[in-house]
């Protein structure tokens, strides 16, 4: 029993028992932000956010959220046009949250730091801009 006990901790050592340590979706930097989070810092005055709307000209141009820029998801390489650092704090988000979760994994590849998932604007509930 005694040598069993000491494999699995020998087994758990070299395997994380299972810990997803190198998923992409335990990064440090693998946040979600609320609709009311964005809100209060869109309407506060010291505000150093920058809110990326990633999807297409078209769905973009149907309503988005006040001082989002549009990029979308298949340009989001060119993100540096947009967001001069990459420690500045972003904001993606999409329709319904799939492609913002796909850009928040690319901006993470591409080295930027303070990056968030908002999800979809189906679940903003304040203005958007027409």
């Amino acid at each position: 029993m005694k040598k069993i006990f000491i494999g699995f901790i020998v087994l758990c050592l070299f395997t994380g028992c299972g810990s997803k340590n190198d998923s992409k979706d335990s990064t440090p930097n693998n946040h979600s932000i609320s609709a009311e989070e964005v809100f209060q810092e869109i309407e506060s005055e010291e505000s150093h956010l920058y809110i990326i709307d990633v999807r297409t000209l078209s769905e973009y141009n149907s309503g988005h959220i006040k001082t989002a820029v549009n990029v979308p998801l298949d340009k989001i390489d060119t993100i540096s046009d947009y967001v001069p650092s990459k420690k500045d704090k972003i904001v993606v988000y999409c329709q319904s949250g799939s492609r913002s979760k796909q850009a928040f994994n690319e901006l993470i590849e591409l080295g930027y730091q303070n990056v968030f998932d908002l999800g979809g604007i189906q679940d903003w509930n304040y203005e958007i801009v027409r």
